[in-house]
């Protein structure tokens, strides 16, 4: 789950700084399905105290996901 919005919060930034224009050049880009993709995206727009429930912190947001991923966080 904790991977999943970190996900989801990568996206969205890609989104806002104009890297990709929609979700279905995230899918192709990932090669993954868009029906995933808009999914999971929707992490992103949890509430920030569940997000914190989850076992998130501020940083989380921050640093890459793949970064994180990397990191076995």
């Amino acid at each position: 789950m904790i991977e999943a919005v970190a996900q989801a919060f990568r996206w969205q930034r890609l989104l806002e700084n104009g890297t990709y224009d929609c979700m279905d050049e995230i899918a192709k880009a990932e090669k993954i399905g868009p029906s995933f993709v808009s999914r999971v995206i929707r992490l992103a727009l949890l509430a920030p105290d569940i997000v914190e429930g989850v076992g998130l912190v501020v940083w989380w947001c921050v640093v890459p996901w793949k970064q994180t991923h990397y990191l076995g966080m």
